[in-house]
């Protein structure tokens, strides 16, 4: 099954591009030249979340937006199970397929194990991670596993496929009046339909049956990438991945975790909690002394932890207040999309 739905020139200005995987047709877009950026986009997203930074960006950097598959416009496959692991698989084949050397990957929500799966498996081609609001070890809280659970149940995937709960009510109901309706319609017309949605459906179930995939990005995350140059860009009120969770006072990214070796270095608590941010959806608003001084302790106490090389996370990228129009991820800012990247521009 495709979508004909058509997105609207002046809010996505981009020339689709086509990729005919080994499950399905995949849709992409690919702007600009110079050092490649690969986004990946999460749950109930698209490659339209991205569009303002592939905009920004276009003029020096290459570009690539995908829309895995059951999401945005790319093919609906019938055969295909829409897990994490064959969506990483996909993704893969498209990255040789455009040849892509010395390339960042940018992942947000799935797009973070998504693209750490298919990235570590390149890891020689890599020239660096940027991550936002995602994981790439077990989701262990059980308010997490909770919601998995309740919204893998028979009523709520009804909920999901029939009235595009994800969507509707998770995506478009936490954000308010931040975006237009011809913006919030380019989320709900790429799921126009129940058959259209059975890849979101799939989506709440992945975050206990996605365990041996994340298992594995755990330990090879730090092993192949922990060399690389990164960054997080966060939401730091994030309901879903919270701070409590992400941010744990004694882990360090490379080390070790609370629980497990492997875990993000954007370990230490952060010293300001402002701003609105939802599902990860608003970077968080700080002061920009604040800002410094928690990240000059988070990297002295990575030196005192025995932490060696450049470590998981480098930078990290505050949006300060009233920036610009937000979006349901937050990378929507053009000042975040700037700060991004220019980490790699040399």
């Amino acid at each position: 099954m495709m979508i004909d739905f058509v997105p609207d020139e002046t809010l996505y200005p981009f020339e689709s591009r086509w990729f005919d995987s080994s499950a399905g047709r995949v849709h992409y877009v690919d702007e600009g030249f110079g050092p490649p950026i690969l986004f990946c986009h999460g749950s109930p997203t698209w490659s339209f979340l991205y569009r303002h930074i592939v905009a920004g960006l276009r003029d020096r950097y290459r570009c690539i937006a995908v829309d895995h598959l059951g999401f945005g416009l790319s093919e609906r496959p019938e055969s295909f199970d829409y897990r994490i692991a064959e969506h990483s698989t996909v993704l893969g084949e498209l990255i040789d397929h455009l040849q892509l050397d010395g390339f960042v990957v940018m992942g947000h929500d799935w797009g973070g194990p998504i693209g750490l799966s298919a990235a570590a498996e390149r890891a020689g081609r890599v020239r660096g991670i940027v991550l936002g609001n995602t994981v790439f070890w077990p989701i262990e809280p059980l308010a997490n596993r909770a919601f998995s659970a309740i919204m893998s149940s028979g009523p709520m995937q009804r909920r999901i496929l029939g009235q595009n709960l994800l969507v509707e009510r998770f995506l478009l109901g936490e954000l308010g009046g931040t975006l237009t309706e011809a913006e919030a319609d380019h989320y709900r017309q790429v799921q126009p339909t129940e058959r259209s949605r059975r890849g979101l459906a799939v989506m709440p179930r992945e975050i206990r049956a996605a365990r041996p995939l994340l298992d594995r990005l755990a330990r090879d995350v730090p092993a192949l990438l922990g060399h690389k140059p990164a960054l997080a860009v966060w939401g730091m009120r994030d309901i879903v991945f919270s701070s409590g969770n992400v941010y744990p006072a004694d882990t360090c990214g490379i080390c070790r975790s609370r629980r497990r070796r492997a875990a993000p270095c954007w370990a230490l608590r952060p010293g300001v909690r402002a701003g609105r941010d939802r599902l990860g959806h608003r970077p968080s608003v700080s002061m920009r002394g604040r800002t410094e001084g928690w990240w000059k302790g988070v990297h002295q106490w990575r030196s005192a932890q025995g932490c060696t090389g450049t470590g998981m996370v480098d930078r990290l990228a505050i949006t300060p207040r009233g920036s610009s129009k937000s979006h349901p991820a937050g990378f929507e800012f053009r000042a975040v999309g700037e700060a991004c990247f220019q980490a790699y521009s040399s």
